[in-house]
């Protein structure tokens, strides 16, 4: 997994990952924060794309074309800080009809600002609304790095 900062700012992060996908037995993932165009990326690759929510006050920094580039196995991530976030990432998530490129999609509670238990309420309470498509790729992730 390359990750941390936005690895595709390193100049070697193309030809890295067309490296490391030669060998047939290597499984490889980035995770990059979609500002940058996901394009070049090796079609072997798997991509977690990170929207950025407005709390971050980086969410114009989105680049939102990269969601068309995205394959089926592909995931795209929300860290989410408040009610605000969520309801940003639902209307990103109908608006730019993610699941059309991708099934996979992480929310993330801001530690201290948002509690496991108010995301998974929100996150189980699009079952009430008539979104089973949207809550059944829909996957809480907790941000382990930030836990330990």
């Amino acid at each position: 997994m390359l990750t941390g900062g936005e690895p595709l700012l390193q100049t070697d992060t193309i030809p890295l990952l067309n490296y490391l996908t030669t060998n047939p037995n290597n499984s490889v993932s980035i995770e990059t924060n979609g500002s940058i165009s996901i394009q070049n990326i090796p079609p072997k690759v798997h991509i977690v794309l990170d929207i950025k929510c407005p709390s971050s006050l980086m969410s114009s920094h989105n680049l939102f074309e990269n969601i068309k580039l995205l394959k089926q196995n592909d995931a795209i991530k929300f860290v989410i800080a408040n009610n605000n976030d969520f309801d940003y990432a639902i209307n990103s998530i109908k608006e730019f009809n993610i699941l059309q490129y991708c099934k996979n999609i992480y929310f993330s509670p801001v530690i201290n600002s948002f509690s496991y238990s108010e995301l998974a309420e929100r996150i189980l309470s699009l079952n009430s609304i008539n979104n089973s498509n949207l809550l059944n790729s829909i996957f809480m992730q907790a941000q382990l790095h930030k836990i330990i």
